[in-house]
């Protein structure tokens, strides 16, 4: 049953009349703020027969009540006689080949980017025989994104944020049992949803539906598997430079079996404020934010900054994350001590735990110690990517004439294994690609090999792959204009994999002599 709403956000009790005897409805209420029910009719032991039913819905939450009638879709027939609308015919007929229970493991909750065990029960009656598929009836309405298709823009459908199972479960022969695991998406809304499984009889073939019953109808609460604790104060004061500085501290609260890095950063800070962020290992808990700006950083009060933790779903998908609670806090920021004009800045000085900051990504990143242009180790990454948008110990400006604690250089050194393509992409005051207050045409990658401009947009460096490991320097300045160095991404995009190495910022091109392996 599917609800048009105008403004009333509340539950919706159902009601069915015109029932035959013996007939039962379950699952008779439309959770708050949803837009479909799913309203289960069971004949049980009645008598072959067939009438007509109505279903009314009404507002709960209102006074006073608000009824209306589920109506059918018009066809050429009602749009005479509009009446029949309203009206739904219904039968028993003999008793179904099969029947279908099932459960949840607990918990019964729906968290977020988490997987929920489903336990399946098939009933066969005597002699019914064939494959019997298992599929997911859910109150949600399939989410739409806009992709590009012959250059055109169309609308499909979002599997990535629909509740969904991991695969299509079959039961053959005579089995009569099956484990499903449920995927929850990490934006699913904070709400009550209904769910069911079906199973469908499938004819000798398998290319029809001979059959096809419900399971009983459930509904489960969304929550997110993390919790943020603030233990120390509220209201702090940090420093825009160097110095002692606030911190934030508190707990991760996760729910059972989610045990993924946590990332505990700050959101709703204005612009030309990075954010800073801490990573927390799988199996830690508590936390400590060091609160610092960039020296230079506009002082001020900055009220109702979110503290809030993010980290990756269970069932990974790039560019989806799960997030906690938030928890308002306000914060004092006040000059700070300059920082010692380096000329020149190792990106990676601890390379084994700057590659835990690339948290993001459907890529595999490792140091490999065996291949590498500089030092004692290479980044290895597999396709497509590793990346973060707001990387601890950058927010970086890059200027034309760079003072203390800004640049203008950037180096680096890679290397290729197959496919077509080799990225390196740069997050400028938050945002990856063209865009942003840069210049119109900056694009904001840099990009080796045959293959395309990488993710839309970005400058070439060489047509050919850099099958050995090639030194590249670049004048960012001339190449973006100025902006604030946030994050970056290591992008091999295809083949096997790709090398990275000897990440350099400097101010003059001849600070970078100093690097030299």
């Amino acid at each position: 049953v599917q609800v048009n709403r105008q403004g009333y956000q509340g539950s919706i009790e159902l009601t069915v009349a015109g029932l035959p005897a013996g007939v039962e409805v379950t699952s008779k209420t439309i959770a708050a703020a949803s837009r479909r029910g799913l309203v289960k009719i069971t004949a049980g032991d009645a008598k072959p027969v067939h009438g007509l039913i109505s279903i009314r819905g009404r507002a709960t939450d209102v006074d006073p009540p608000l009824w209306r009638t589920a109506e059918l879709a018009e066809n050429s027939i009602s749009k005479q006689q509009p009446w029949l609308r309203g009206e739904l015919a219904v039968a028993v007929g003999p008793p179904t080949p099969i029947s279908l229970t099932w459960k949840v493991a607990d918990p019964q909750v729906l968290f977020r980017g988490m997987p929920l065990k489903l336990a399946a029960q098939l009933t066969r009656r005597e002699g019914v025989q064939g494959d019997v598929r298992l599929r997911l009836q859910t109150t949600q309405i399939m989410p739409r994104k806009k992709v590009k298709k012959d250059k055109k823009d169309v609308m499909v459908d979002d599997l990535d944020r629909a509740l969904r199972l991991a695969d299509v479960p079959m039961l053959s022969g005579d089995s009569k049992q099956a484990e499903v695991e449920l995927l929850v998406p990490t934006d699913l809304a904070d709400r009550d949803w209904g769910l069911t499984l079906v199973a469908e009889l499938l004819s000798a073939d398998k290319k029809s539906v001979v059959q096809s019953v419900p399971g009983e109808v459930l509904s489960l609460q969304t929550r997110s598997p993390l919790n943020v604790e603030l233990a120390s104060e509220a209201n702090i004061e940090v420093k825009a430079g160097g110095g002692e500085t606030g911190t934030l501290a508190g707990k991760i609260v996760r729910a059972r079996g989610f045990d993924h890095p946590v990332t505990v950063t700050l959101a709703a800070l204005p612009k030309g404020y990075p954010a800073p962020k801490v990573v927390i290992a799988g199996d830690k808990d508590e936390f400590s934010l060091p609160v610092r700006f960039p020296y230079g950083t506009k002082a001020g009060e900055l009220k109702n900054v979110k503290l809030v933790a993010t980290a990756a779903p269970v069932a990974k998908k790039e560019n989806l994350l799960v997030r906690s609670n938030e928890v308002a806090v306000d914060l004092k920021v006040v000059p700070g001590e300059k920082p010692p004009g380096e000329k020149l800045l190792s990106i990676a000085e601890d390379p084994k735990k700057w590659i835990s900051y690339l948290s993001k990504g459907g890529g595999k990143i490792s140091l490999e110690l065996g291949d590498k242009f500089s030092g004692d180790s290479s980044i290895k990454v597999t396709p497509d990517q590793r990346f973060n948008d707001l990387l601890p110990g950058l927010g970086l400006k890059i200027r034309e004439k760079p003072a203390e604690g800004e640049f203008r250089y950037l180096q680096f050194a890679w290397k290729k294994k197959g496919g077509q393509s080799i990225c390196l992409q740069l997050n400028h005051d938050g945002k990856w690609g063209p865009g942003g207050a840069a210049r119109p045409d900056a694009k904001f990658r840099y990009h080796s090999g045959p293959g395309p401009e990488c993710y839309g947009a970005s400058v070439l460096l060489d047509k050919k792959l850099p099958e050995e490991f090639v030194l590249v320097t670049r004048d960012l300045f001339a190449d973006f204009g100025e902006f604030t160095l946030t994050g970056l991404a290591l992008s091999p995009v295809d083949g096997e994999y790709g090398l990275f190495d000897h990440l350099f910022l400097a101010r003059q091109e001849s600070d970078l002599e100093a690097a030299k392996p």
